[in-house]
């Protein structure tokens, strides 16, 4: 059929067709439109159906091509559009143009129902593009069920602009960084604000800071490294390991007297060291002090086998030296003694104290010389500690202090001790206890038995052997005391 003008096929009223029934490959069905010109092969249909036009491939094995030249195809409707397939499909732009997938005013929804680690795949082809992935206030959100992982080959940034925070977190597993630059800043954790910190906190599992090179720590203002301690043996350890020429080395700059300060508020300090000990000061003045906050303290400088050894000048200020040595050995030729302006024109010289202890047999060199005094037992004695002497013994307090007393007959017979304390108008004297002994003094037992009325007991006033210069009479003196003689109250006053 062939015609030089136009030409028009209806159907009314009843379904019609226009059929090529095949028998080869080939016989192909052609509406076409030819001619060089603005003109357009038009399907039309006022149906009111989904499918209102239907291109259709009806046998299993069949597909739909649709080409078009540089003006594209255009697809335009108010309704949805549906693309639909069994297989795998694609969608592409073969040339350097861009493929927009958007909508105006819903979501861009792009689902994988495969179960593959890519069920959702969005690749920038080109070795040199990118993935631009944009957001308004309601942000972005990565859910997953399982891990995901986000790689660059460059340097990248998670960065929140905003005055937000920016979280990393587990709720059950552990936040890993790690830098594998070989640079001293490979993780770097810093707060870029003037006024902002870092704060690291631990539970139970502790916190753990290793490295095979150095670690710093630094700060501009009062700082602190300590241990809030729950119960024994949570130590805090400073330690320096390896066998090498190294030091634990605690220095300050700072200018008060506590420029360095090691205080243990409730236990003590232990030094120890298989090398010297050295402690220096370049103060001349004030030089080492040691012990000088709290009177009355003790200091214990060596062991029973050690030697302490002091290169310059001896001070002693104090009442008592005690030497405790069984040989005194003193290299210098002359021993000065009331040196001092405060004991200048006082009695002077040396005293000796005599062997004597307390003890129930009654042995001791001060008890086996003849009595002071002798006497009875008057009622009233008690152990541990109160002896009543006889009613004649005398009545002015304290003159037996510091006395020993020998239980000569009846009950608790030998038994010698020392007098601590005595009251005149009751004729009582109170002893040194077992309990009053010390490292230094042991003079104290308690009474094993309390002497009974009209037992005998003898006293002795010769602990001490004293050889003294007495000023007032310019005379070297022997004598003999039961106490050791008090300190110069006052300049040129003898007290022996």
């Amino acid at each position: 059929l062939a015609t030089g003008g136009p030409f028009s096929i209806d159907g009314q009223h009843a379904a019609s067709n226009i059929t090529l029934t095949t028998n080869a490959d080939a016989q192909d069905f052609t509406i076409g439109l030819t001619g060089v010109s603005n003109s357009s092969v038009i399907l039309t249909s006022s149906g009111t159906g989904t499918d209102a036009i239907k291109v259709s491939a009806t046998a299993s094995a069949g597909g739909i091509d649709m080409d078009a030249g540089t003006s594209g195809i255009i697809a335009d409707t108010t309704g949805s559009i549906s693309l639909d397939s069994l297989t795998a499909s694609n969608f592409t732009v073969t040339g350097a143009a861009d493929l927009t997938l958007s909508t105006t005013a819903g979501s861009a929804i792009i689902s994988g129902g495969e179960a593959a680690v890519d069920a959702v795949q969005i690749t920038a082809g080109n070795v040199a593009g990118g993935v631009d992935v944009n957001a308004g206030t309601g942000g972005i959100t990565v859910d997953t069920t399982a891990g995901f992982s986000i790689d660059g080959a460059t340097a990248s940034n998670v960065t929140v602009t905003g005055a937000a925070d920016l979280s990393v977190g587990t709720t059950g597993g552990s936040v890993i960084i790690t830098g594998g630059e070989a640079v001293a800043d490979a993780v770097q954790i810093t707060s870029s604000n003037g006024a902002g910190g870092v704060d690291i906190n631990g539970g139970t599992g502790g916190i753990t800071v290793d490295s095979t090179g150095a670690i710093s720590l630094d700060a501009a203002a009062a700082s602190n490294f300590s241990i809030a301690t729950t119960g024994a043996a949570q130590d805090l350890t400073l330690s320096v390991t390896g066998a090498t020429d190294s030091s634990v080395i605690v220095s300050s700059s700072g200018t008060g007297t506590d420029a360095v300060r090691v205080n243990a508020s409730a236990g003590g300090i232990d030094i120890d060291a298989t090398g010297i000990i050295n402690i220096d000061t370049t103060n001349t003045a004030n030089g080492i002090s040691i012990a000088t906050a709290t009177a009355g303290v003790p200091v214990t400088i060596g062991t029973a086998t050690s030697t302490t050894t002091i290169p310059g000048d001896l001070l002693v200020s104090g009442t008592t030296v005690t030497l405790n040595t069984e040989t005194t050995t003193i290299e210098d030729n002359i021993i000065i003694l009331n040196a001092g302006n405060g004991e200048l024109g006082a009695d002077g010289g040396m005293v000796i104290r005599r062997f004597q202890t307390a003890n129930g047999s009654g042995a001791g060199d001060v008890v086996t010389d003849t009595a002071a005094i002798t006497g009875a037992f008057q009622a009233g004695s008690s152990t541990p500690e109160t002896l009543v002497l006889a009613a004649g013994a005398s009545a002015t307090n304290d003159i037996y202090n510091g006395w020993w007393i020998k239980v000569t007959s009846g009950t608790g017979v030998n038994q010698v001790r020392r007098i601590e304390d005595y009251v005149g108008s009751t004729r009582t004297a109170t002893l040194y206890k077992t309990s009053d002994n010390t490292a230094d003094f042991l003079d104290g037992l308690d009474l094993v038995a309390a002497p009974a009325a009209l037992d005998t007991y003898s006293l002795y006033n010769a602990g001490y052997s004293a050889v003294y210069f007495d000023e007032s009479d310019n005379v070297f003196t022997i004598a003999a005391t039961a106490l050791t003689p008090d300190s110069v109250p006052t300049a040129g006053i003898s007290t022996v």
